[in-house]
């Protein structure tokens, strides 16, 4: 902030001031946002989620939604925010999905290429899934799920007010963007940019470029036709395949221990590694995978598109 400018806090209840100068405030709303002042080095710094701020859930925000928050605090603290630095953000989407979501997720694992670290979001056994490292965080939920036991609201009405069926299972795919500079040539992102025309569609762009490069989707197995073809050592190499491991990973494991097991012999090894290769052989996978989000990420993203171009208001 400049030496003219100065935040206005009265609209803000005061949480506590520390001896680094620190003054941490909050912001009233349906989540209420955090408000930090550095006082000696004028420092304003505006931390929390604005769609659970401005409405109370992100099932849908729109850019004239996030116009419209960013313009109302700005009044509240009067000061101009269009000009800030943006430290991290995050951008999703929402769209039904025809099985449960909690199959989609655990049929989802990180692409080794793409050095994220898995986060399996145990307290919400099974229904969220994070994928994290220093630059972003991916994280794929479901909604319902998410809104009902997390955030304490009516899932199936804030659905039906949004103008989707609440009949239907959603799911939502989202980026944590630590690093915003780095979509932007290494330069400082500013709030303004967020909302500027070519942004929208780079990052809805952006947003299925991670999914497809990043996540992969479980093969999906093809169903024998006979029950003697699917004995349990299939069913247990489905199993692993439904982990996120390839036919190719299994049986390099499986004869990586085989090698590495000292009691077997010569004979042992050799017989070992052909029961491998048979179990193997009758497994079969399909070119497509049914847990494949890819079709319903890029229409949800492209329902946005529209929206926004269609009623896109100055700042």
């Amino acid at each position: 902030m400049q030496d003219k400018d100065t935040p206005n806090f009265k609209n803000c209840t005061h949480i506590g001031t520390y001896n680094n100068g620190l003054h941490i405030f909050h912001l009233k709303g349906y989540k209420p946002l955090a408000v930090q002042w550095y006082e000696d080095s004028r420092i304003l710094r505006i931390k929390g989620s604005l769609p659970y701020y401005f409405k109370g859930h992100n099932f849908t925000y729109s850019q004239n939604e996030l116009i419209e928050t960013i313009n109302n605090i700005e009044k509240l603290l009067c000061i101009d925010l269009w000009d800030a630095d943006v430290e991290a953000f995050e951008f999703g989407c929402v769209f039904p999905v025809e099985r449960k979501p909690i199959d989609y997720i655990q049929n989802h694992s990180a692409d080794p290429k793409a050095h994220l670290g898995t986060n399996v979001m145990g307290k919400y056994k099974g229904y969220s899934k994070e994928w994290e490292n220093s630059i972003m965080k991916l994280k794929i939920y479901d909604v319902v799920r998410n809104y009902t036991y997390s955030k304490k609201i009516n899932a199936r009405d804030v659905i039906a007010k949004c103008g989707y069926n609440p009949k239907k299972n959603y799911m939502r795919f989202e980026l944590h963007q630590k690093q915003p500079h780095l979509l932007n040539s290494g330069k400082y992102l500013l709030v303004r940019d967020l909302v500027s025309k070519p942004f929208q569609p780079f990052l809805s762009k952006y947003l299925l470029g991670l999914y497809q490069n990043s996540l992969i989707p479980t093969k999906t197995i093809i169903q024998p036709v006979n029950k003697k073809d699917f004995a349990s050592p299939d069913i247990m190499v489905s199993v692993l395949i439904g982990e996120g491991l390839t036919v190719q990973g299994i049986e390099k494991k499986a004869k990586c221990i085989i090698r590495n097991t000292d009691c077997f012999t010569k004979g042992d090894r050799a017989a070992r590694g052909k029961m491998v290769d048979n179990i193997l052989a009758r497994v079969q996978e399909s070119e497509e995978s049914q847990w494949d989000l890819t079709e319903n990420i890029m229409a949800a993203l492209e329902a946005e598109n529209r929206e926004f171009n269609d009623n896109q208001q100055p700042l």
